[in-house]
């Protein structure tokens, strides 16, 4: 079953070596999930893609990456797209 939905705050830990490229340590809003087909599924589950605060949308962080903090947080998300707007 899907951990996080629409909206949610989150906290990104620390990436695994092979995702460096990625930001961590940060927080995200849940834009929206996908699942993994076959035996990805299976060692990873669910993935996620989120808007980080400052930076913008990034996909996919896998389920295990990340740590709920609130739910629907829709309104913080309209915010840091116009403040991510105002920053180019």
């Amino acid at each position: 079953m899907q951990k996080f939905r629409f909206g949610d705050l989150v906290q990104i830990g620390d990436v695994p070596r092979c995702m460096s490229h990625f930001e961590s340590n940060c927080k995200a809003i849940i834009l929206y999930s996908d699942i993994s087909l076959g035996d990805i599924e299976k060692a990873n589950g669910y993935q996620y893609s989120v808007y980080i605060k400052g930076y913008g949308k990034v996909a996919w962080y896998n389920e295990e990456l990340l740590t709920f903090i609130k739910e629907k947080q829709d309104i913080l998300l309209k915010e840091w797209i116009e403040e991510v707007k105002e920053n180019k």
